[in-house]
């Protein structure tokens, strides 16, 4: 048997879970970061810092994005958060944000052989 649903889930808990997934995909642009700046077998040239200050600025990113979005349902019509509101456009702008990320580490490693 299932157990049914409660009437009234509790206020608040889908706006922490989604905070909470915006600041675990931070936490995974810095550990990103990490690896990259792990490897032994190369000296350090420029691009590694450089696409791991990236990876960081992106994470920073992502985690301001989410602090933003948490408070938003929070407050009322606050003005100058109209690129927020949209969480398509939040979405998308990381999305675009990683994929440009994995063509500059991609282009690292072809280029770094």
């Amino acid at each position: 048997m299932t157990t049914p649903e409660p009437a009234n889930p509790e206020p608040g808990l889908q706006t922490q879970r989604t905070r909470l997934s915006w600041e675990r995909t931070a936490i995974s642009f810095v550990a990103v970061a990490g690896v990259l700046m792990l490897r032994r077998d190369d000296p350090l040239g420029w691009d590694r810092p450089a696409i791991a200050t990236l990876t960081v600025l992106m994470g920073l990113l992502v985690l301001w994005i989410g602090r933003a979005r948490g408070r938003l349902p929070m407050s009322t019509e606050a003005a100058g958060h109209s690129a927020l509101r949209d969480p398509q456009r939040a979405v998308r702008l990381i999305g675009w944000a990683t994929t440009v990320l994995a063509v500059a580490i991609a282009l690292m490693v072809i280029v770094g052989r």
